[in-house]
């Protein structure tokens, strides 16, 4: 009975779908990338926990710099999906040139306009702060850091592109032989099983970033606000925040399959390894995952490895030019940002505030102190 379960474990697709995805995580480490198999989240749309197959992430950071000088850092999240599909085809339709999106992997950076809102918001909470000129100097501040040469963004030369791969698309269709799966509805399981794979991806993408929000903020509000009180954060928080600004983060997603990928070009179809999808909404949002073929997918992770550490590297000499070209370093006006916390509340309500950016908020910063 025994022999015949081992048989039976020994050619499940159980058993078969765990070595795939040990393979996969495998290639990363090959190369020098940490990753992690059988990663959960929570699923931010349904509260499900849910488990990304395959996770890598690695930072990069000048030469000789450690982060704690305040060097410029890129961490790079990836997230994999290996689904074997291996009784269909792929069959991708390519859009002319034009209606093809930018190249750029998702990015998140604490200097958007949003991050610097909450936290102002989030100081302005710790501090007790309801005088809108104070809470308005706090946010003048943190622009003014963020954007320190003529309201240009300190990650205006940090830019990472997707890896290669054979063609860009923004249609697809899974089919067994002759017959393909119906779209008529995204929301419908049926619709087909890459979908599926797809939108976790998407979903694991999105809790990563969220994720990546907290982390952030964490070196700002953590634990010591809470248990050595608000002096030691007007000393430090000048310092945390700034390094903060000098991180990029940035996301990228692809599945992997055993099914074989087609090109159709003028009604006829050309077998392709890879394949990168952009799907957009109709509330103008894009974003893309890659398809990739098994038998191709070692030589897919080392090519995209090494197109990232080049970019990586290239785009952290960029960074650390330009804030030496603008004589900014981490924490040189935290001194600033303590007087500003020091000074007496007056009686307006943070209501103000939140009303004047969500009118305001675009505006250039004003002067640090002025």
């Amino acid at each position: 009975m025994a022999g015949n379960i081992e048989d039976v474990l020994r050619n499940s697709d159980g058993l078969k779908s765990i070595l795939n995805e040990a393979k996969i995580a495998f290639f990363f480490r090959k190369k020098g990338w940490p990753s992690e198999q059988s990663k959960y989240y929570v699923d931010q749309d349904t509260g499900k926990l849910r488990e990304i197959d395959v996770f890598a992430s690695k930072h990069y950071s000048p030469p000789r710099l450690a982060p704690s000088d305040g060097s410029p850092i890129i961490n790079i999240n990836v997230v994999c999906e290996r689904k074997s599909l291996d009784n269909l085809n792929i069959i991708f339709h390519s859009p002319p040139p034009d209606l093809l999106w930018r190249n750029s992997l998702e990015h998140f950076w604490l200097g958007w306009i949003e991050e610097l809102r909450d936290i102002t918001l989030q100081i302005a909470t710790d501090f007790s702060i309801s005088d809108v000129r104070i809470i308005n100097r706090v946010h003048d501040y943190l622009t003014a850091r963020a954007y320190p040469i003529n309201s240009r963004a300190l990650c205006v030369h940090v830019d990472l592109t997707p890896p290669p791969v054979d063609i860009q698309v923004t249609a697809f269709r899974e089919a067994r032989g002759a017959k393909s799966f119906s779209d008529d509805t995204i929301e419908d399981a049926r619709v087909g099983p890459l979908w599926n794979a797809i939108r976790a991806n998407l979903s694991a993408i999105k809790a990563v970033r969220t994720q990546a929000s907290i982390a952030t903020r964490s070196w700002i509000h953590g634990i010591d606000f809470r248990l050595e009180g608000p002096d030691r954060f007007k000393k430090l928080a000048g310092f945390f925040i700034d390094t903060e600004l000098l991180r990029n983060v940035f996301f990228h997603s692809f599945v992997v399959v055993d099914s074989r990928l087609w090109r159709v070009v003028r009604e006829r179809v050309a077998e392709v390894h890879s394949a990168r999808v952009f799907i957009s909404t109709v509330d103008n949002e894009t974003r893309y995952v890659d398809i990739v073929n098994a038998r191709f997918s070692e030589l897919y992770i080392s090519n995209m490895l090494r197109h990232f550490s080049r970019s990586a590297r290239k785009s952290n000499s960029r960074l650390k030019r330009f804030i030496e070209s603008a004589d900014w370093m981490p924490g040189q006006m935290e001194e600033e940002l303590a007087r500003i916390l020091e000074l007496p509340a007056g009686r307006e309500s943070t209501n103000v505030f939140t009303s004047r950016l969500d009118n305001d908020f675009r505006k250039s910063p004003s002067n640090i102190g002025g």
